[in-house]
């Protein structure tokens, strides 16, 4: 109980969550936080959003609603690694002074075959269509007079996509903050927050790219961001995808 009672404390929030929405990013980065430097470091999780849908969550090539994280190779692993941590998994972090001690890893309760099955069965997972059978009959008349409309205010940003195509994909458009016209807090507090480093302070090692080559050491230093693992810079913005309302 006592943790419990210390993850509601680091989590809480003067912004009220509501149904269907949390702070999901915030409050993950708050159990990493956790896991290395402390509670008392925690941020406060005041940016809610909507929970994503399901389908389609593999065929995104960035996924998050402000699209600030990869979904391709490995990209995929990480954020469901993440969701672990978000609802009570533990890992255990260690300080490592040399890059054959941080190959050792991390103990932790995440089950990495799992989570890649689990991502392999979405694929199959298709988005649902209106049932007639059950709820009333869809309006062809005005279905049309809302494709017009559709096409004309929606798909450059919100493209059609075939849900019975096995190679369909979902590609991010990144729109500025100031056109989408939403709300800014989650990309600002993406793009802005600074934490300790904690246990973390001053460890090095080397990363490996996605090509298997090796990319340059990067030594931790006492704060870190979580704007800093952006691969390209780019303007902060909401995220519209190839198909309306999908992330993940």
């Amino acid at each position: 109980m006592a943790w419990f009672a210390d993850y509601n404390a680091a989590n809480h929030s003067s912004t009220t969550e509501g149904f269907g929405r949390m702070d999901a990013i915030g409050r993950i980065i708050n159990q990493a936080i956790r896991f290395t430097s402390g509670a008392q470091n925690s941020l406060e999780p005041n940016a809610p959003t909507s929970y994503p849908l399901l389908w389609d969550a593999p065929r995104h090539d960035y996924v998050q609603w402000i699209g600030f994280a990869a979904n391709a190779e490995a990209g995929s692993l990480g954020r469901n690694a993440g969701e672990v941590i978000g609802v009570f998994g533990r890992v255990e972090p260690r300080h490592y002074e040399t890059e054959k001690e941080a190959r050792r890893g991390y103990e932790s309760t995440i089950d990495m075959n799992a989570l890649v099955a689990m991502e392999e069965s979405l694929r199959r997972l298709q988005s649902p269509v209106w049932p007639e059978e059950v709820l009333p009959a869809i309006d062809r008349g005005l279905a049309e007079r809302g494709a017009e409309l559709y096409g004309q205010q929606c798909a450059s940003c919100h493209a059609l996509i075939d849900r019975a195509d096995p190679d369909r994909r979902v590609v991010a458009q990144i729109t500025g903050l100031e056109v989408v016209g939403t709300d800014p807090t989650s990309a600002r507090n993406v793009a802005d927050a600074r934490v300790p480093a904690g246990m973390l302070e001053g460890q090095s090692r080397r990363r490996a790219s996605a090509t298997g080559r090796s990319l340059p050491r990067w030594r931790c230093s006492a704060t870190w961001s979580r704007a800093r693992w952006r691969r390209t810079p780019w303007r902060w913005g909401g995220r519209s995808s190839t198909r309306s309302g999908t992330s993940s």
